[in-house]
């Protein structure tokens, strides 16, 4: 068995494992989370779109979040540089913070940035969260130098251990430098 079909039968044994949990079944949990962002765009007062915003329209209305078609929330903070844009196989070096939408970070990485060749949608060879759909569709709208920019990731589209956790959680993310 090659390494994406290894990843594949892994992700299908963990949502049939997840369905017959005590807690709920799938479903349930996938109900929960929606409830949850749900819940945290209505405490924060969030105006969500599902047109991308212009620059100005980011710069203007800070609580204004773009909702993709897959469910990703995103609010670009600092449009960053948008003559030096991300491209498959660029190095990446970004400060992040990973946190639960209470506001509880369960990663830092503020101290001692992340780095990491940005993958493109589709490739294989890794589970770490920044190759997960989500997380490489968020970069890709976030391509520029300089970029900040906050994003919640639905567990559908997470990480292996996200998307077992039906989790959704906050990322929030400052690229740091200028690809090769």
């Amino acid at each position: 068995m090659n390494r994406l079909s290894l990843l594949l039968a892994g992700i299908l044994l963990s949502i049939v494992l997840i369905s017959c949990n005590d807690d709920g079944n799938y479903e349930d949990l996938l109900k929960a989370e929606s409830n949850s962002i749900s819940n945290f765009i209505k405490t924060n007062g969030i105006q969500v779109t599902t047109q991308q915003p212009t620059d100005e329209e980011w710069a203007s209305n800070p609580n204004l979040w773009y909702r993709t078609s897959d469910n990703i929330y995103l609010r670009i903070d600092e449009v960053g540089d948008k003559t030096v844009t991300l491209k498959a196989n660029d190095y990446v070096v970004l400060t992040m913070e990973k946190r639960e939408l209470s506001g509880i970070v369960v990663a830092d990485y503020t101290k001692q940035p992340l780095s990491f060749n940005f993958v493109t949608p589709g490739s294989t060879g890794s589970t770490y969260f920044y190759h997960s759909k989500g997380f490489v569709e968020a970069m890709e709208i976030i391509a520029h130098h300089q970029a900040s920019a906050r994003f919640i990731i639905p567990s559908r589209i997470a990480n292996y251990t996200d998307m077992n956790s039906v989790t959704p959680y906050l990322y929030v993310i400052k690229r740091l430098n200028i690809p090769d």
